[in-house]
Protein backbone atom coordinates (compact mmCIF):
# COMPACT_ATOMS: atom_id res chain seq x y z
CA UNK A 1 0.00 0.00 0.00
CA UNK A 2 1.44 3.39 -1.02
CA UNK A 3 1.15 6.52 1.08
CA UNK A 4 1.47 10.16 0.12
CA UNK A 5 4.62 11.98 1.21
CA UNK A 6 2.39 14.63 2.80
CA UNK A 7 2.21 14.19 6.58
CA UNK A 8 -0.49 16.12 8.43
CA UNK A 9 -0.10 16.36 12.18
CA UNK A 10 -3.36 14.60 13.03
CA UNK A 11 -5.58 11.98 11.38
CA UNK A 12 -9.14 11.64 12.71
CA UNK A 13 -10.90 8.38 11.78
CA UNK A 14 -14.72 8.18 11.81
CA UNK A 15 -16.69 5.02 10.91
CA UNK A 16 -20.20 5.76 9.73
CA UNK A 17 -23.25 4.31 8.05
CA UNK A 18 -26.16 6.46 6.95
CA UNK A 19 -29.00 4.27 8.18
CA UNK A 20 -30.57 6.43 10.92
CA UNK A 21 -28.84 4.32 13.55
CA UNK A 22 -29.56 7.18 15.90
CA UNK A 23 -32.07 10.04 15.45
CA UNK A 24 -30.77 12.76 13.11
CA UNK A 25 -27.56 10.76 12.54
CA UNK A 26 -26.46 12.50 9.34
CA UNK A 27 -27.42 15.92 10.71
CA UNK A 28 -25.32 15.27 13.82
CA UNK A 29 -22.40 14.13 11.68
CA UNK A 30 -22.52 17.27 9.53
CA UNK A 31 -22.92 19.53 12.54
CA UNK A 32 -19.98 17.86 14.26
CA UNK A 33 -17.81 17.95 11.13
CA UNK A 34 -18.37 21.67 10.52
CA UNK A 35 -17.54 22.52 14.13
CA UNK A 36 -14.41 20.35 14.03
CA UNK A 37 -13.21 21.79 10.71
CA UNK A 38 -13.65 25.33 12.05
CA UNK A 39 -11.78 24.44 15.25
CA UNK A 40 -8.85 22.90 13.35
CA UNK A 41 -8.65 25.82 10.92
CA UNK A 42 -8.79 28.42 13.69
CA UNK A 43 -5.88 26.66 15.41
CA UNK A 44 -3.87 26.16 12.19
CA UNK A 45 -3.67 22.43 12.88
CA UNK A 46 -2.93 20.50 9.67
CA UNK A 47 -5.26 17.53 9.85
CA UNK A 48 -7.12 14.97 7.82
CA UNK A 49 -10.56 13.59 8.64
CA UNK A 50 -11.17 10.09 7.27
CA UNK A 51 -14.74 8.82 7.09
CA UNK A 52 -15.20 5.10 6.46
CA UNK A 53 -18.63 4.49 4.95
CA UNK A 54 -19.27 0.85 5.85
CA UNK A 55 -21.93 -1.27 4.15
CA UNK A 56 -24.02 1.56 2.70
CA UNK A 57 -27.75 0.76 3.00
CA UNK A 58 -28.45 2.25 -0.42
CA UNK A 59 -25.57 2.37 -2.95
CA UNK A 60 -27.65 4.73 -5.10
CA UNK A 61 -27.83 7.25 -2.25
CA UNK A 62 -24.25 7.30 -1.05
CA UNK A 63 -23.11 8.93 2.15
CA UNK A 64 -20.71 11.19 0.27
CA UNK A 65 -23.70 12.98 -1.26
CA UNK A 66 -25.08 13.66 2.21
CA UNK A 67 -21.93 15.23 3.61
CA UNK A 68 -22.51 18.97 3.87
CA UNK A 69 -19.41 20.93 4.84
CA UNK A 70 -17.80 24.19 3.83
CA UNK A 71 -16.14 24.10 0.44
CA UNK A 72 -12.79 25.62 1.42
CA UNK A 73 -10.32 24.78 4.14
CA UNK A 74 -6.86 26.03 4.97
CA UNK A 75 -5.75 23.22 7.26
CA UNK A 76 -8.21 20.34 6.95
CA UNK A 77 -8.62 17.62 4.35
CA UNK A 78 -11.76 15.50 4.48
CA UNK A 79 -12.20 12.31 2.49
CA UNK A 80 -14.16 9.11 2.48
CA UNK A 81 -13.59 5.42 1.81
CA UNK A 82 -16.53 3.21 0.88
CA UNK A 83 -16.61 -0.44 2.01
CA UNK A 84 -19.26 -2.41 0.13
CA UNK A 85 -21.87 -4.78 1.49
CA UNK A 86 -20.05 -7.80 0.06
CA UNK A 87 -17.26 -7.22 2.58
CA UNK A 88 -19.72 -6.89 5.44
CA UNK A 89 -21.32 -10.23 4.58
CA UNK A 90 -18.04 -12.00 5.40
CA UNK A 91 -18.60 -11.39 9.13
CA UNK A 92 -20.61 -13.67 11.39
CA UNK A 93 -23.75 -11.98 12.66
CA UNK A 94 -23.91 -9.58 9.70
CA UNK A 95 -27.69 -9.87 9.70
CA UNK A 96 -27.86 -8.53 13.27
CA UNK A 97 -25.50 -5.59 13.00
CA UNK A 98 -24.80 -3.41 9.98
CA UNK A 99 -21.46 -1.90 10.96
CA UNK A 100 -18.24 -3.66 11.94
CA UNK A 101 -16.80 -0.75 13.87
CA UNK A 102 -13.39 -2.30 14.58
CA UNK A 103 -12.72 -3.12 10.92
CA UNK A 104 -13.99 0.29 9.80
CA UNK A 105 -11.66 2.05 12.22
CA UNK A 106 -8.75 -0.03 10.93
CA UNK A 107 -9.54 0.77 7.29
CA UNK A 108 -8.97 4.41 8.19
CA UNK A 109 -5.94 3.86 10.43
CA UNK A 110 -4.05 1.83 7.80
CA UNK A 111 -4.69 4.46 5.13
CA UNK A 112 -4.01 7.48 7.34
CA UNK A 113 -1.07 9.82 6.81
CA UNK A 114 -0.96 11.74 10.08
CA UNK A 115 1.87 11.69 12.58
CA UNK A 116 -0.82 10.98 15.20
CA UNK A 117 -4.14 9.15 14.77
CA UNK A 118 -7.27 9.42 16.90
CA UNK A 119 -10.53 7.45 16.82
CA UNK A 120 -13.79 9.40 16.74
CA UNK A 121 -17.50 8.67 16.35
CA UNK A 122 -19.80 10.78 14.21
CA UNK A 123 -21.84 12.30 17.03
CA UNK A 124 -19.04 13.48 19.33
CA UNK A 125 -17.74 17.02 19.71
CA UNK A 126 -14.28 18.19 20.77
CA UNK A 127 -14.18 20.88 23.44
CA UNK A 128 -12.47 24.13 22.51
CA UNK A 129 -9.89 23.43 25.20
CA UNK A 130 -9.08 20.03 23.71
CA UNK A 131 -8.40 21.44 20.23
CA UNK A 132 -6.33 24.24 21.78
CA UNK A 133 -4.25 21.56 23.51
CA UNK A 134 -3.81 19.51 20.30
CA UNK A 135 -2.76 22.61 18.37
CA UNK A 136 0.24 23.10 20.65
CA UNK A 137 1.74 20.03 18.95
CA UNK A 138 3.22 18.68 22.16
CA UNK A 139 1.95 15.11 21.68
CA UNK A 140 4.62 12.44 22.20
CA UNK A 141 5.10 9.15 20.40
CA UNK A 142 5.69 7.26 23.64
CA UNK A 143 2.27 8.25 25.05
CA UNK A 144 -1.33 7.15 24.56
CA UNK A 145 -3.86 9.88 25.24
CA UNK A 146 -7.25 9.36 26.92
CA UNK A 147 -9.92 11.69 28.25
CA UNK A 148 -13.49 11.76 29.56
CA UNK A 149 -16.59 11.51 27.43
CA UNK A 150 -19.33 13.81 28.65
CA UNK A 151 -22.80 12.59 27.67
CA UNK A 152 -25.37 15.31 27.11
CA UNK A 153 -29.13 15.11 26.73
CA UNK A 154 -30.31 17.90 24.46
CA UNK A 155 -32.74 18.91 21.77
CA UNK A 156 -31.01 18.82 18.40
CA UNK A 157 -29.70 20.99 16.86
CA UNK A 158 -27.99 22.88 19.68
CA UNK A 159 -27.63 26.69 19.56
CA UNK A 160 -24.58 28.51 18.27
CA UNK A 161 -22.93 28.53 21.69
CA UNK A 162 -23.12 24.72 21.68
CA UNK A 163 -20.39 24.03 24.24
CA UNK A 164 -22.05 26.14 26.94
CA UNK A 165 -25.34 24.50 26.06
CA UNK A 166 -23.78 21.04 26.43
CA UNK A 167 -22.24 21.99 29.78
CA UNK A 168 -25.67 22.96 31.05
CA UNK A 169 -27.23 19.66 29.95
CA UNK A 170 -24.78 17.03 31.20
CA UNK A 171 -26.25 13.60 31.85
CA UNK A 172 -23.09 11.78 32.93
CA UNK A 173 -19.32 12.12 32.68
CA UNK A 174 -17.40 8.92 31.90
CA UNK A 175 -14.45 9.10 34.27
CA UNK A 176 -12.08 6.55 35.80
CA UNK A 177 -10.23 6.45 39.13
CA UNK A 178 -6.81 8.08 39.40
CA UNK A 179 -3.88 5.93 38.24
CA UNK A 180 -6.16 3.39 36.54
CA UNK A 181 -6.44 2.47 32.88
CA UNK A 182 -9.15 4.76 31.53
CA UNK A 183 -10.98 2.29 29.28
CA UNK A 184 -14.40 3.96 29.42
CA UNK A 185 -15.55 5.15 25.97
CA UNK A 186 -12.18 4.37 24.38
CA UNK A 187 -13.84 4.02 20.99
CA UNK A 188 -14.84 7.69 21.10
CA UNK A 189 -11.31 8.95 21.74
CA UNK A 190 -7.99 7.17 21.94
CA UNK A 191 -5.01 8.96 20.44
CA UNK A 192 -1.48 7.81 19.79
CA UNK A 193 1.19 8.02 17.12
CA UNK A 194 0.50 6.32 13.83
CA UNK A 195 3.64 4.26 14.37
CA UNK A 196 2.20 2.94 17.63
CA UNK A 197 -1.09 2.04 15.93
CA UNK A 198 0.89 0.04 13.38
CA UNK A 199 2.87 -1.71 16.12
CA UNK A 200 -0.26 -2.88 17.96
CA UNK A 201 -2.03 -3.65 14.64
CA UNK A 202 -4.93 -1.31 15.12
CA UNK A 203 -8.19 -2.13 16.87
CA UNK A 204 -8.59 -5.87 17.57
CA UNK A 205 -10.73 -7.49 14.86
CA UNK A 206 -12.55 -10.82 14.86
CA UNK A 207 -14.53 -12.81 12.31
CA UNK A 208 -17.81 -11.50 13.68
CA UNK A 209 -19.56 -8.15 13.64
CA UNK A 210 -19.11 -7.47 17.34
CA UNK A 211 -16.63 -8.28 20.10
CA UNK A 212 -16.85 -6.90 23.61
CA UNK A 213 -14.03 -4.68 24.88
CA UNK A 214 -12.02 -4.19 21.69
CA UNK A 215 -11.52 -0.47 22.27
CA UNK A 216 -10.38 -1.09 25.84
CA UNK A 217 -8.00 -3.78 24.59
CA UNK A 218 -6.38 -1.10 22.40
CA UNK A 219 -5.34 0.79 25.53
CA UNK A 220 -3.92 -2.33 27.22
CA UNK A 221 -2.00 -3.24 24.05
CA UNK A 222 -0.58 0.26 23.69
CA UNK A 223 0.60 0.29 27.30
CA UNK A 224 2.04 -3.21 26.89
CA UNK A 225 4.01 -2.05 23.86
CA UNK A 226 5.65 0.71 25.88
CA UNK A 227 3.29 3.68 25.74
CA UNK A 228 2.39 5.53 28.93
CA UNK A 229 -1.22 6.64 29.43
CA UNK A 230 -1.82 10.37 29.64
CA UNK A 231 -5.25 11.03 31.14
CA UNK A 232 -6.43 14.47 30.05
CA UNK A 233 -8.74 16.09 32.58
CA UNK A 234 -11.30 18.83 33.24
CA UNK A 235 -12.32 20.68 30.05
CA UNK A 236 -10.04 18.58 27.87
CA UNK A 237 -12.95 16.33 26.98
CA UNK A 238 -15.39 15.30 24.29
CA UNK A 239 -19.17 15.58 24.30
CA UNK A 240 -21.62 13.00 23.02
CA UNK A 241 -25.32 13.43 22.37
CA UNK A 242 -27.16 10.49 23.94
CA UNK A 243 -29.48 8.29 21.89
CA UNK A 244 -31.37 4.98 22.45
CA UNK A 245 -28.67 2.86 20.79
CA UNK A 246 -25.73 4.23 22.78
CA UNK A 247 -23.30 1.42 23.67
CA UNK A 248 -23.67 1.60 27.45
CA UNK A 249 -27.45 1.26 27.18
CA UNK A 250 -27.18 -1.69 24.80
CA UNK A 251 -24.78 -3.35 27.23
CA UNK A 252 -27.18 -2.74 30.12
CA UNK A 253 -30.14 -4.32 28.36
CA UNK A 254 -28.52 -7.07 26.31
CA UNK A 255 -25.46 -8.46 28.06
CA UNK A 256 -25.98 -11.65 30.06
CA UNK A 257 -26.19 -10.51 33.68
CA UNK A 258 -23.93 -11.86 36.39
CA UNK A 259 -26.53 -12.79 39.00
CA UNK A 260 -24.40 -15.13 41.06
CA UNK A 261 -23.57 -13.45 44.38
CA UNK A 262 -20.11 -15.00 44.51
CA UNK A 263 -19.16 -13.71 41.07
CA UNK A 264 -20.52 -10.28 41.97
CA UNK A 265 -18.32 -10.13 45.05
CA UNK A 266 -15.29 -11.29 43.11
CA UNK A 267 -15.93 -8.91 40.26
CA UNK A 268 -16.38 -5.75 42.32
CA UNK A 269 -13.08 -4.01 43.06
CA UNK A 270 -12.59 -3.53 46.78
CA UNK A 271 -9.97 -4.09 49.46
CA UNK A 272 -9.39 -7.80 50.00
CA UNK A 273 -6.84 -9.86 51.86
CA UNK A 274 -4.27 -11.95 49.97
CA UNK A 275 -6.39 -15.09 49.95
CA UNK A 276 -9.43 -13.22 48.66
CA UNK A 277 -7.35 -11.56 45.93
CA UNK A 278 -5.90 -14.95 44.93
CA UNK A 279 -9.40 -16.45 44.69
CA UNK A 280 -10.67 -13.45 42.73
CA UNK A 281 -7.82 -13.58 40.21
CA UNK A 282 -8.04 -17.36 39.85
CA UNK A 283 -11.80 -17.14 39.31
CA UNK A 284 -11.36 -14.48 36.63
CA UNK A 285 -8.68 -16.49 34.82
CA UNK A 286 -10.78 -19.67 34.79
CA UNK A 287 -13.85 -17.78 33.57
CA UNK A 288 -11.71 -16.09 30.93
CA UNK A 289 -10.23 -19.34 29.65
CA UNK A 290 -13.70 -20.91 29.50
CA UNK A 291 -15.16 -17.71 28.01
CA UNK A 292 -17.97 -17.62 30.58
CA UNK A 293 -20.63 -16.50 31.21
CA UNK A 294 -22.13 -16.95 27.75
CA UNK A 295 -22.70 -13.43 26.47
CA UNK A 296 -24.79 -12.02 23.65
CA UNK A 297 -25.31 -8.42 22.65
CA UNK A 298 -27.99 -7.61 20.07
CA UNK A 299 -28.29 -11.36 19.48
CA UNK A 300 -24.60 -11.58 18.53
CA UNK A 301 -22.49 -13.97 20.59
CA UNK A 302 -19.40 -12.24 21.93
CA UNK A 303 -16.60 -12.98 24.36
CA UNK A 304 -17.37 -12.60 28.04
CA UNK A 305 -16.08 -9.74 30.13
CA UNK A 306 -13.68 -12.21 31.79
CA UNK A 307 -12.24 -13.28 28.40
CA UNK A 308 -11.79 -9.60 27.58
CA UNK A 309 -9.92 -8.98 30.83
CA UNK A 310 -7.75 -12.05 30.25
CA UNK A 311 -6.79 -11.13 26.69
CA UNK A 312 -6.31 -7.44 27.48
CA UNK A 313 -4.01 -8.16 30.43
CA UNK A 314 -2.02 -10.72 28.45
CA UNK A 315 -1.41 -8.07 25.80
CA UNK A 316 -0.34 -5.65 28.53
CA UNK A 317 2.08 -8.17 30.02
CA UNK A 318 3.40 -9.53 26.70
CA UNK A 319 4.67 -6.26 25.23
CA UNK A 320 1.44 -5.60 23.37
CA UNK A 321 0.90 -9.22 22.34
CA UNK A 322 1.16 -8.20 18.70
CA UNK A 323 2.25 -11.67 17.59
CA UNK A 324 -1.28 -12.97 18.25
CA UNK A 325 -2.85 -10.47 15.84
CA UNK A 326 -3.17 -10.93 12.07
CA UNK A 327 -1.31 -8.67 9.64
CA UNK A 328 -4.50 -8.42 7.58
CA UNK A 329 -6.12 -5.88 9.89
CA UNK A 330 -7.76 -2.94 8.14
CA UNK A 331 -8.40 -4.81 4.86
CA UNK A 332 -4.96 -3.87 3.44
CA UNK A 333 -5.45 -5.81 0.20
CA UNK A 334 -8.76 -4.14 -0.59
CA UNK A 335 -8.33 -1.49 -3.28
CA UNK A 336 -10.38 1.41 -1.93
CA UNK A 337 -10.58 4.70 -3.79
CA UNK A 338 -10.04 7.83 -1.73
CA UNK A 339 -12.92 10.22 -2.46
CA UNK A 340 -11.92 13.74 -1.48
CA UNK A 341 -14.65 16.03 -0.16
CA UNK A 342 -12.47 18.86 1.08
CA UNK A 343 -8.78 19.52 0.38
CA UNK A 344 -6.49 21.58 2.60
CA UNK A 345 -4.00 24.03 1.14
CA UNK A 346 -1.11 21.82 2.26
CA UNK A 347 -2.35 19.15 -0.17
CA UNK A 348 -1.45 21.30 -3.18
Amino acid sequence: MKYSSVTPYLSIVIPFRNDNYSPNAIEKLNFSLNILIDQLNENNLDSEIIIVDWNSPNPKKKLIKKIDVKKKSKNVTLYIYEVKKAIHLRYKGHENRNLVTEAAFNVGIRRSRGKFVVLKTGDTFYSKELVDFLSKKTLREDKVYRLDRVDVEIDFPPPKNWQNYFENNILVRKTSPKNSFHTKACGDFILMSRNKWIVIKGVPESKQVFEIGTDGEVLYAAIGSGAKQVYLKKKLCIYKITHPNIYSLRMKHNQTSLKNNLSQKLFVVSKKNKLQNFVKITYRIIMGVLNLPLTRINNVKTRSVYRYYLVANLRRLLFGGNFIKSNNWGLPNLNLKKKIILAAKWEK
